[in-house]
């Protein structure tokens, strides 16, 4: 099934979390919508406040084309949110080529570590996992862990405590600890998904990846992913 869903040069968000969720990584409670009824409907199910994002492979940089809405709080804030997002999309984008917008629930983060996690295919190894910081530490730090696939537990564990802010993971100046096994049980799953579909994906990128802390029953859940597709 995940093989059928690698079709097109690369994946918008909502098609890379149904690819994610087939190799049982968490991924946020979302509905893709295409009428502001819809997303009315999905905002209702799933409860306010949402996030509302445009979804298109050509958008994988949301924040910069000015298609994300957070912390939306009732309909009528829902209605321009969702306004918005379809006109900045459709500005960045051809129309076409948007798949719809994605009313998402909003992840409590009090507490909680933004990290990012991914596949790269590198031509020398092959499919190769990474771990570390995430959010916009990912591009300002380049602080992260490297590991060939497959990897075991003890790898796993190793990315995690190898990153130079390992220390957040663990709960500094009093704050508690992240759950570092769900991170650790993330990457063995992505080692799966990269053994079995390494040579069809060039890139996949989960960030944030937002971590909860140890004993909340949440563990970790991709908020938000991007894969790019090899050509076959």
């Amino acid at each position: 099934k995940a093989e059928r869903l690698l079709t097109a040069p690369s994946l918008a968000e909502h098609a890379s979390k149904e690819i994610l969720k087939l190799y049982g990584i968490p991924v946020t409670a979302e509905t893709l919508v295409s009428t502001l009824e819809e997303a009315q409907a999905a905002a209702a199910d799933l409860g306010f406040p949402v996030a509302v994002k445009a979804d298109s492979a050509e958008l994988p940089h949301k924040t910069e084309a000015d298609v994300v809405r957070l912390s939306v709080t009732d309909s009528e804030k829902l209605e321009t949110a969702y306004q918005e997002v379809v006109a900045n999309a459709t500005e960045a984008i051809d129309a076409n080529r948007l798949n719809g917008v994605i009313i998402q629930e909003m992840l409590d983060l009090n507490n909680a570590v933004e990290v990012m996690a991914g596949i790269s295919n590198d031509s020398q190894c092959g499919p190769v996992i990474l771990f570390g910081l995430g959010g916009i530490l990912a591009e300002v730090l380049s602080d992260v862990s490297l590991r060939v696939v497959p990897i075991s537990e003890d790898d796993a564990w190793s990315m995690v405590n190898e990153i130079k802010g390992a220390e957040i993971l663990r709960g500094p100046r009093g704050k508690p600890p992240v759950d570092q096994a769900a991170i650790v049980q993330l990457l063995l799953n992505l080692s799966d998904l990269a053994n079995e579909l390494g040579d069809r994906i060039s890139e996949l990128d989960i960030n944030p990846l937002v971590v909860f802390p140890e004993g909340k029953n949440t563990g970790a859940v991709a908020a938000d992913a991007f894969i790019v597709c090899n050509e076959i």
